[in-house]
């Protein structure tokens, strides 16, 4: 069985998707499949992507979102995808959606979106991985990703086995759908006090854009 894996994250080969995916990655070939990966944000190879999609047993498109919007080069995959509507040899596809926001609630309009572009496709849908909080976890240490890593693997073994994704480790990778009563009370807890903004704030300055953090550009 081989997977056709699209990365859509901006950050390409240095995102959080890749990350991820290499461990997905390593459980597919441990259990006798294989991967080939592309680049959704190289768009200059847009025709080598719609080719590998056509050529593809099972597909997997991966990608981030930001403040509940999926990147641009994503978008324009799926719209360049329009011309295969109703073609019968249209590949099975599943889809793994990631965020910074912790719950998995943010990314569920997304799956319905989704499981929508398969069915209009013609193709048959495979399912969808979902991640909250995953901003950051190339700075974690290995204590706090050990058993989200032990789950991509998980994943991609089963997946070569039956050539589908197991709704059981998908629960396990979603977590929580909703901060809970106690959760939520640390976490305006965390906001009241700036706990929550560390990171953040050092992305803006180490991106240069730490003065423009107030900006409304979309402001009437």
């Amino acid at each position: 069985m081989r997977w056709t894996i699209f990365n859509g994250s901006p950050r390409a080969k240095k995102s959080n998707s890749d990350v991820l995916l290499g461990h997905f990655r390593a459980g597919v070939e441990a259990a006798g499949g294989r991967c080939e990966q592309h680049y959704l944000a190289q768009t200059r190879k847009r025709d080598q992507h719609l080719a590998a999609y056509a050529d593809a047993e099972r597909v997997l498109v991966v990608f981030p979102l930001y403040v509940d919007a999926m990147p641009s080069q994503v978008m324009a995959f799926f719209e360049a995808l329009a011309g295969r509507v109703g073609r019968d040899d249209n590949p099975p596809m599943a889809f793994f959606v990631h965020s910074g926001f912790p719950e998995a609630l943010h990314m569920r309009a997304v799956e319905r979106y989704l499981e929508k572009l398969a069915r209009r496709l013609g193709s048959e849908y495979l399912g969808m991985m979902i991640k909250g909080g995953s901003e950051g976890i190339q700075v974690m240490p290995a204590l706090m990703t050990r058993k989200l890593y032990r789950t991509m693997h998980a994943l991609g073994a089963a997946s070569a086995e039956t050539s589908t994704l197991d709704p059981a480790l998908l629960r396990k990778l979603a977590g929580r759908e909703r901060f809970s009563g106690p959760s939520k009370l640390v976490m305006r807890l965390m906001i009241a006090t700036g706990m929550n903004e560390g990171y953040w704030n050092q992305q803006l300055k180490k991106n240069g854009v730490w003065d423009q953090r107030f900006d409304r550009p979309y402001a009437p």
